[in-house]
Order: C-alpha cells, then structure tokens, then sequence
C-alpha cells in the first residue's frame, strides 16, 4: 500500500453545526433564522411535535413530522432530504435519537430482552446503528444545524439589585457522549437567549457570546463556508447544473416514507482506544486496565468482582480468562460498553427527576 502527501488547501465546506441548549432558549428559532439566511431550500425534520411549523410565518421551509426515532428513520428522512435537493437541513431535534421512541436507549432496552437481560450484548446490537446515524450526519450532502436538548440544572445568581434569583442551565447534550466532536460549531443557549460558542473551527467565533444570534451571525458564517476553493464534486455539479440548466430547487412535496433508503455500513467507525501505545503482544494496556477497574466499580461497586469475570467471559466468546489476559481491542469493547451502561443511567435519572 502506497501513502502520499500532498500539499493541504483550504476547501470550501458544508455546515455542520449544533445547537444545545434547554427547553425555551430559542433552538429551533436560532436554527430557521440561520438556515434561512444562509440557505435557499431549507428543510426542517422534526421530532418536537410539529413545534418549527409556529415560526412558519417568519420562515419559508418545508418540514417532516418524525414520530419514531430509530437511526434508520433518521438516517432515512436525511437520505430523503438529500435526494429532495435542498441545500440546508435542520434536524430539531438529534437527542431523540438517543432517548425518544424507538431511540437508542429503547432499543437497547428491547435487545437487552432479547438476551436475557444482558444489556452488554444489547448495546453491540445497537452501537452501530448508533454510528451509522453519525456518518449520515457527517457526510449528508446539505448544510446541516442539528439542535440538542440539555440536562438542565438550577442555579441561583445574583441580580443588579444584589437580590438572589433562580437561573435555568443547561449542562450537557443529551445524546451519547463526545457527540460534539462531530460539528464544527456548537453553541450552547440558555434561557435568556445567549448563545455561547463552546466549539468552533471558525476563528471569528472563537469564544463569542450572542445575544439573540440572528443575521450578523449567519453572515459571518456564511463567509467563512464560502472561504476556499470548491470542492472537486461542487464543481462537477455546478457544471452538470449549467449545461442542464437544471436547478436545485426541491419538489413541492416531499414524502420522506415513500421509500425509506437502505443503509449499507460496517457497523460504524471504530470506537479510539486509550492514548497508551499498544503492547507488541496484544494484550490490555496499564491504562485500559485501570480504566476498566475504575468504570466497573462506578457501575457496580462492591459486586464488581463478582461481575467482571462474567463479562470477561462474554467479550471473549466463553473462555476463562482474567482481565489482564484480555486483547487491546475486547479491552476497549467492554471499556465502551460500561461507558455507555454508565451514560444511560445518568440521562436515565436525569429524565426522572
């Protein structure tokens, strides 16, 4: 296998941005305004009970009423929107993927039945479908702005009079961890409208507090999109678009269940392992294996011991081995499965609160 070089450009980009915040701190308002302002056909797939149709009078968008949240029906409406022609997608929004009907977190639920309660071998089942829907978000064809639901907390500040007030905040998106890795910008907003740039890749960003965010945001996003050369297949359909005199106006009417797309993966991108170096013969880390004891007792306490030759046994197909007799990649895979039963539990008390 031959590896080249060559010389790195700066190339023009589709959106891929995020928006969390809690409930009434202008998502999906922030997201119409924006879209709108940088797009031309702007569609909007939404799990929030039809709630981007109250803004339909100050935006022109055509929208999808998702009602069940499995990554396919996600990955689907995408592929739909995609094949539709419209240059902007909003998705309001992303973390039912993870906690609404038919969403990860059910599905696990459902599997876990399935093998007798082993929720271990569940979340095997649905990780891929889960990093499926990842890829689909990082190489849909549109501009993308996803927005996200916070864990929300209450805090008490100070007001300009000295006097104690209560403050609504969000926290942390509620979707599986590390998913704002994925955007090249995330905003968080909390109630009064700000929206805080946690993360960007545009340096005309970098650390800005918006109030209201609106047109000058978008123009400044706008530009930095714009900033580079195009990309070989925006120039290919540029050129088809002229000879053609095709548009890329979207129908008037989109059913995004007339045929939902097959999904053709290999199971998701690779979970990274931890930052040690792998051991020239295979075998667990010191890191993974510290790693490994620290989850099992934040999940288990005292009955980890009791637990993990078990699992042990489960991630290397019935053998009779001990933690440190595990490879680097088994290690990982349990690491990942006691991260994301951790993660459950947390977003699963947070709902019921």
């Amino acid at each position: 296998m031959n590896f080249t070089f060559e010389q790195a450009t700066k190339e023009q980009i589709r959106l891929r941005m995020a928006l969390v915040g809690p409930t009434g701190s202008g998502k999906t308002y922030t997201a119409l305004s924006l879209a709108t302002s940088v797009g031309k056909n702007v569609a909007v797939i939404d799990t929030e009970n039809n709630s981007a149709s109250r803004y339909a009078d100050e935006f022109e968008f055509q929208r999808l009423n998702l009602s069940h949240h499995a990554p396919d029906s996600y990955i689907g409406a995408i592929h739909a929107a995609e094949q539709a022609g419209f240059d902007f997608l909003i998705i309001d929004s992303l973390s039912h993927g993870w906690m609404g009907r038919d969403g990860a977190l059910e599905l696990v639920d459902k599997a876990a039945k399935r093998y007798k309660g082993n929720s271990f071998a569940a979340w095997r089942d649905v990780t891929p479908q889960h990093n499926a829907l990842v890829d689909a978000l990082i190489q849909c064809k549109c501009h993308l702005i996803v927005t996200m639901r916070a864990k929300t907390e209450w805090v008490v500040e100070k007001d300009s009079k000295g006097r104690s007030t209560p403050r609504k905040v969000g926290t942390s998106p509620i979707m599986r961890d590390g998913i704002e890795y994925e955007f090249d910008i995330v905003g968080d907003m909390d109630d009064q409208h700000h929206l805080v740039v946690s993360k960007t890749r545009c340096r005309v960003l970098d650390g800005e507090v918006i109030r209201k965010p609106g047109k000058e945001l978008a123009e400044s996003i706008a530009s930095w999109l714009s900033d580079g050369i195009p990309t070989a297949e925006q120039t290919s359909v540029s050129s088809n678009n002229e000879n053609s005199g095709a548009t890329n106006s979207p129908t008037a009417e989109i059913d995004f269940y007339s045929e939902t797309p097959e999904t053709d993966h290999d199971g998701g991108r690779p979970q990274g392992l931890t930052t040690d170096e792998k051991h020239d013969d295979g075998l667990i880390t010191s890191g993974q294996l510290k790693k490994l004891h620290v989850l099992g007792n934040m999940l288990y306490g005292d009955e980890w011991a009791d637990k993990r030759p078990e699992l042990v046994s489960y991630f290397t197909d019935g053998a009779e081995l001990s933690s440190t007799q595990l490879t680097i990649e088994q290690a990982q895979e349990l690491i990942n499965g006691l991260e994301q039963q951790i993660e459950a539990r947390q977003v699963q008390n947070t709902l019921s609160e």
